[in-house]
């Protein structure tokens, strides 16, 4: 039976019998659009929608009385529509706000929930696209990407609602779930902030011939080299030389693949039966795009075996270098810095060839991408934890409301 009809979610917590109550949107929300024109609130008070917190402009606003006067108030408590479009939200969303009172621009309308509510109960339930996409549907009109929603048809829609204490059991739960994930983006972003401080620190500053951290028994001064003297450099190839093969033959790595991986690349959405004309990169190749926008990106991965690659791709293939310690240097350095960016960026031979490195010794070089190999496996670990949970959150969702 389906679920959205009898309004009885999927998964319950023990106790919650019976269908979820059918109400009418203008039940639950009001508009309550008032504009900041007696200039309660400045610039300093302007929150982000999206977030539901501090904008903290980076660069001067419009600051004037005239201006301030056009933001609209938002309370706390209160939803914002978001009218534009996206592609988890067609027709736009409502985000509650329970950070503080502020004001937000002209260009979203304010809503006041005028029933007796959970925070984070109501917080999910306005914003989820399974709960609020008919009622949108049915009261958006779109024009230049910007929904505009008409609030006289948004009241006549119909929702499902649990009682008070069934919102603040869910609430109290998504709470939780909402804490373990903010745990682990912390964690994250602990590690990659003790990567970047390590990269700092791991390798010579300009003009200096040590780093300020180093593994104990190294003690010698790093050397100066041209990249070009330690790599063999291998260019792509056009796929039509190439005649595709099933998922077992060799992979053929183009600059979209680099978006599917994070450090080690070992699949490519395409499959190449292998060929006597053109030699595979071998594996342990750095591997990064020599052309377009994706260079500012950065993307750098390392190949977890041997592979062909597309035109538009460029390897280097460690000679006098540690495989570790070269993949470690570029990430480190950034392809815009390598790259002549005055036109379209590109990479070239030319670019490569007289890069200046610096090279402690061979061993020292094998303990550092030996540390930082291991660091980037944290580090991996866990952005899937991280992803595990806020999938696992997703499903809850589809499975805890009606």
């Amino acid at each position: 039976m389906d679920n959205k009809k009898n309004g009885i979610p999927k998964l319950r917590f023990p106790g919650f019998t019976g269908a979820w109550e059918q109400r009418k949107l203008g039940e639950v929300v009001k508009k309550s659009t008032i504009k900041n024109s007696d200039l309660e609130y400045s610039k300093d008070d302007i929150l982000s929608v999206a977030t539901m917190s501090d904008m903290n402009f980076s660069r001067e606003i419009n600051s004037t009385k005239d201006y301030m006067k056009t933001y609209n108030k938002i309370l706390y408590g209160e939803i914002a529509f978001e009218g534009h479009s996206s592609k988890n939200y067609k027709f736009g969303r409502f985000v509650l706000n329970d950070y503080r009172n502020g004001i937000v621009s002209h260009i979203y309308d304010i809503y006041k929930i005028t029933i007796n509510y959970d925070m984070k109960f109501m917080k999910e339930w306005i914003s989820l696209d399974k709960v609020m996409y008919k009622p949108l549907v049915n009261s958006t009109t779109n024009a230049r990407m910007m929904n505009s929603l008409q609030a006289k048809n948004l009241y006549k829609q119909k929702v499902l609602l649990p009682n008070l204490q069934e919102q603040k059991e869910i609430g109290k739960f998504l709470k939780k779930v909402d804490s373990l994930i903010a745990l682990h983006q912390r964690k994250l972003e602990h590690l990659q902030e003790q990567k970047k401080g390590l990269l700092q620190k791991m390798f010579p500053k300009n003009g200096e011939t040590v780093p300020e951290v180093r593994f104990p028994g190294f003690t010698d001064a790093w050397e100066q080299r041209k990249l070009g003297e330690v790599v063999n450099i291998f260019s792509g190839w056009s796929p039509s030389n190439f005649k595709e093969g099933d998922s077992g033959s060799d992979i053929f790595i183009k600059v979209d693949d680099l978006n599917h991986s994070t450090r080690e690349q070992l699949n490519s959405q395409m499959n190449v039966l292998e060929s006597q004309k053109y030699k595979k990169i071998p594996k342990g190749s750095t591997i990064f795009p020599k052309r377009g926008a994706a260079i500012m990106t950065n993307k750098v991965r390392i190949l977890g075996k041997s592979a062909y690659m597309d035109t538009n791709m460029m390897a280097l293939e460690a000679s006098d270098i540690s495989s570790e310690f070269l993949y470690t240097f570029i990430t480190k350095t950034g392809l815009f810095k390598i790259a002549d960016t005055s036109t379209i960026p590109q990479i070239n031979n030319k670019h490569i060839n007289p890069y200046p490195i610096k090279l402690p010794t061979m061993p020292e070089q094998k303990q550092i991408g030996k540390f930082f190999k291991q660091l980037d496996t944290l580090i991996a670990l866990h952005q899937r934890k991280l992803e595990h949970l806020e999938l696992m959150k997703k499903g809850l969702l589809q499975q805890m409301f009606v």
